[in-house]
C-alpha cells in the first residue's frame, strides 16, 4: 500500500574543518537547501498535487543566500499510470524577484511519459509573462526555454535518444 502523506528533503551542509571562518561569515554558503516536497496519494493509479513554492535564487557571485532575490510561485502536477508506465505534467506559475521588486514572472511546464513500452519522452518550457530588465518593464507571452529529450531502449544492452534545447533568457536587473 502506498502511503498517502510523505515528506520528503533534500539539505546539504558541507565544509571543510580549516575553513570554519567561511561558515561563520556566510552559512549560505554551505548550507544549501534542494527540495521540500509534500505529497497527499489520492490512489494507485492517479496522484494529484497543488502545491506552492518559496525560495531564494542563488546570490550572482557567490551561489549563496540573498534575500533580496525571493522567487515564488504556485503549482499543479497531476501523475498518472497509462499504459506501460506514468504519464507526470506540471504546470507552475512563478515569480522571481529582485530587491523584492518583480524581475520576472513566467509560466513552467514538464512533462514526462513512460507510456509506451521502451520509450520516454521529456519536454520541459518556460514562458515568459513579464519581464523587467534595466529599468524597463514589459508584459509579454514569449517562449523562453524548450527541451525535448526522446530516448529509446529496445534491449538492455542499447540506448537511442536524442534532445533538442532552445534558450533564450534575459537577465532581469
Amino acid at each position: 500500500m502506498i502511503p498517502k502523506n510523505s515528506l520528503s528533503s533534500f539539505v546539504t551542509f558541507r565544509y571543510r574543518t580549516d575553513q570554519w571562518n567561511i561558515v561563520q561569515n556566510n552559512l549560505g554558503s554551505v548550507l544549501n537547501f534542494y527540495n521540500l516536497t509534500i505529497k497527499y496519494q489520492i490512489n494507485n493509479n492517479t496522484n494529484l498535487l497543488v502545491g506552492g513554492i518559496i525560495g531564494l535564487q542563488p546570490n550572482f557571485s557567490d551561489y549563496g543566500f540573498n534575500i533580496k532575490l525571493l522567487e515564488l510561485g504556485a503549482y499543479i502536477n497531476r501523475t498518472d499510470s497509462v499504459g506501460y508506465g506514468l504519464m507526470s505534467n506540471t504546470l507552475s506559475i512563478m515569480q522571481q524577484m529582485n530587491n523584492f521588486t518583480t524581475g520576472r514572472r513566467f509560466l513552467y511546464f514538464q512533462h514526462s511519459s513512460n507510456f509506451i513500452r521502451n520509450v520516454y519522452l521529456f519536454i520541459s518550457s518556460e514562458i515568459d509573462l513579464f519581464e523587467h530588465i534595466h529599468g524597463s518593464s514589459a508584459n509579454m507571452f514569449s517562449l523562453t526555454s524548450l527541451y525535448v529529450s526522446l530516448r529509446y531502449s529496445p534491449g538492455r544492452w542499447i540506448t537511442l535518444s536524442g534532445s533538442y534545447e532552445n534558450f533564450l533568457s534575459t537577465m532581469f536587473c
